[in-house]
């Protein structure tokens, strides 16, 4: 794991972590999805269920990513989808589940610079530091873009 990352990685485990105590928002998600705690692996994480999707392209490599939910607490816009493994210390293996995650301060429509912005996918962390992310009015959908490890980054997300 990068340096950039083990500075990131405390913030967004503290959002996800808050977001064990707001309502799932599943409505009606698929009875096969049971949000919350889990393990995987052995080790704790958190299954994240509902209508959120999410795709994402690093150079010539795409990613997708379904089952999850968009919240807004007080200034946080805050995306989970897939599973999270919550890793104790930032030199944690991200695990072979696959998670997207972004969370957008303030949580208004437009444009953010600089953001929450990573992913996992195949045991294998990302991270988008210098991000653009812009937030679509209505806050049910968006769209971001930056540069992990040198490489381009694009993507969509919709709630």
């Amino acid at each position: 794991m990068n340096g950039k990352l083990a500075i990131a990685a405390p913030l967004l485990l503290a959002l996800t972590a808050a977001a064990l105590i707001l309502p799932s928002g599943s409505g009606a998600s698929s009875a096969a999805c049971v949000p919350g705690k889990t393990k995987v692996g052995g080790k704790a994480a958190l299954r994240y269920c509902g209508p959120a999707k999410a795709k994402a392209t690093v150079g010539a490599k795409s990613f997708s990513f379904s089952g999850g939910q968009c919240t807004v607490s007080g200034p946080y816009f805050t995306v989970n989808i897939g599973v999270h493994l919550i890793q104790s210390v930032a030199t944690d293996k991200p695990g072979p589940s696959s998670y997207f995650g972004a969370t957008i301060t303030p949580s208004d429509a437009g444009v953010h610079l600089k953001q929450a912005l990573l992913w996992t996918f195949g045991g294998k962390d990302y991270e988008v530091l210098a991000n653009r992310i812009t937030l679509n009015k209505g806050l049910k959908s968006g769209y971001f873009s930056g540069k992990s490890n040198g490489q381009k980054v694009k993507g969509t997300f919709i709630c």
